[in-house]
């Protein structure tokens, strides 16, 4: 059974009555959310719910153990569970709105705290659906506050998540994404058309939230529900048709177009010359977007399997990683036929555009493990994308991942090297390099840390193609001239083309 505690009408918790995670939670919510904070950007609590909340007697707090290990699934059914439990809590009490429940998580330590924020970050949309708000919180959670951009907000002393309804405020949290606006919106617009918002950055976000989701020229991203099929179904399906295709369907589209959006997706292509030549740029470049949001989601992926200790359905999903890196590569094979000629009649409309600049790139290389804060400050003025890429950088990497699987297994890796800020660049160390060489010395095509190693270095590998091919494609085309983003073009590539990732994977080939 779980813990279970409540707190009443007053929300202080005295030091001695901090035995238990619950207790640590209360003393947080007491101390913490229920006081003003000098960086917060606005007079009153820190969270105004909270002290509400507990004098009504409707906030839970639960602590919960997770049996099956630490990893993504987990920590999903976490979410479902406290979706259940939240909605039978929901049905008791004088104010709905003040109902939350909070789960604690003790087994979850500081390294975890990017699963955490990963399942919030998968569920958030499937709940602001149904009019709820699930919130995540740890001690290294990088959610700022919403008047103060460098003050992360939500840094707890012990891992939880916490779900409530959606309430007035919340467009805070709700405004850059379309299909999380439309459900604020359904419940919340009537108030912004009467004029009766109490606060003006409420009306400023809903009203340039509005404009940007539902303009004239806005496309919903949000694609229609299929429903669901099965072999059953399809046989039949199959058998009425003599086994020819379906080519009627009803209303104005067809589920092709619906399950991949693709009336949507075939509508950005928006090239800002007349020159042929840059169409095929434009959209290798789209191309290379939906291609880096898919190395970096298997890589979070593959980060959640090694926390977990699941090492083979890591290593194969370190192979498929290798195979989309590859597909990368070949990306600049159709962008080395543009003769230079071709580029110029273009470049001079691209302005200050760069590839530099894209922030699913960055969270590819901060998952990876290349860590460097000052190359987030790009994304400093598009509040959604700057949350996304300051998670990737203050987040565990893959290769974070590996090292603290290899000293749970044993190998000797320096606490300095488990324990450090994920934010900073990566040292490499002597004990690391010692550590994975003593993996080939011992191991073999049989032995899961071998077969590790040899996939991380795959994807290693490969990711150094991408670089090395991506730099001879660009002096092919414009020699040595300056990069449109502020570089020296091929002389700021070829820096960055000596990086290496996963350093001591390379280097411990010398002692072998």
């Amino acid at each position: 059974m779980p813990r279970t505690a409540r707190l009443g009408n007053s929300v202080r918790v005295t030091a001695e009555r901090v035995r238990t995670p619950v207790d640590t939670a209360h003393a947080w919510f007491a101390d913490y959310l229920c006081r003003p904070h000098e960086f917060l950007g606005r007079d009153g609590a820190v969270c105004p719910f909270v002290e509400p909340s507990l004098k009504a007697n409707s906030l839970r707090v639960e602590e919960w153990r997770l049996p099956a290990g630490i990893t993504a699934e987990a920590l999903a059914g976490v979410v479902e569970r406290m979706t259940a439990t939240f909605a039978k809590l929901d049905r008791v009490g004088r104010n709905p709105a003040l109902h939350a429940l909070v789960v604690v998580l003790p087994q979850l330590g500081a390294a975890h705290g990017a699963l955490l924020d990963q399942a919030q970050r998968r569920a958030k949309t499937s709940l602001v659906r149904r009019g709820l708000m699930l919130g995540q919180f740890h001690p290294h959670c990088d959610e700022r506050a919403a008047r103060n951009g460098e003050f992360p907000v939500s840094r707890a002393p012990v891992a939880m998540f916490a779900l409530r309804r959606m309430a007035f405020h919340d467009v805070l949290f709700l405004d850059s994404d379309p299909e999380w606006f439309a459900a604020y919106r359904d419940r919340f617009g009537t108030r912004y058309r009467s004029g009766t918002a109490p606060d003006p950055l409420f009306a400023e976000l809903f009203h340039r939230a509005q404009e940007r989701w539902e303009g004239k020229n806005h496309v919903s991203a949000t694609p229609p529900d299929l429903g669901v099929s099965s072999d059953t179904e399809r046989a039949a399906r199959a058998g009425a048709t003599g086994g020819e295709p379906v080519l009627d369907f009803a209303g104005q589209s067809t589920p092709y177009i619906d399950y991949q959006s693709i009336d949507v997706l075939l509508s950005l292509q928006h090239p800002r010359s007349p020159a042929p030549s840059e169409l095929p740029f434009y959209i290798l470049g789209q191309v290379k977007e939906l291609l880096f949001k898919l190395v970096y989601e298997e890589l979070v992926r593959v980060r959640s399997l090694l926390d977990g200790d699941r090492v083979p359905d890591a290593v194969w999903g370190l192979h498929r990683l290798r195979r989309v890196v590859e597909l990368l590569v070949a990306s600049w094979d159709v962008l080395g036929t543009l003769a230079p000629t071709e580029f110029n009649a273009f470049r001079d409309h691209l302005g200050q555009a760069s590839g530099f600049q894209s922030y699913m790139y960055r969270m590819v290389e901060f998952a990876l493990g290349n860590k460097a804060a000052e190359l987030a400050r790009a994304h400093r003025g598009v509040p959604h994308v700057h949350r996304q890429v300051q998670e990737a950088l203050h987040a565990p990497s893959v290769y974070d991942a590996a090292l603290r699987l290899l000293a749970r297994r044993g190998a000797a890796i320096p606490a300095g090297v488990l324990e450090r800020d994920f934010s900073a660049a990566y040292e490499p160390s002597d004990a690391v390099e010692r550590a994975w060489a003593e993996v080939y010395r011992t191991g073999g095509p049989a032995d899961e840390t071998f077969l590790l190693a040899e996939a991380l270095m795959g994807v290693a590998e490969a990711v150094g193609r991408w670089r090395s091919v991506h730099l001879l494609t660009v002096e092919r085309i414009i020699g040595t001239k300056p990069g449109t983003g502020g570089t020296l073009g091929t002389a700021w590539l070829r820096r960055a083309n000596e990086h290496r990732f996963f350093p001591e994977l390379w280097t411990c080939r010398g002692l072998l």
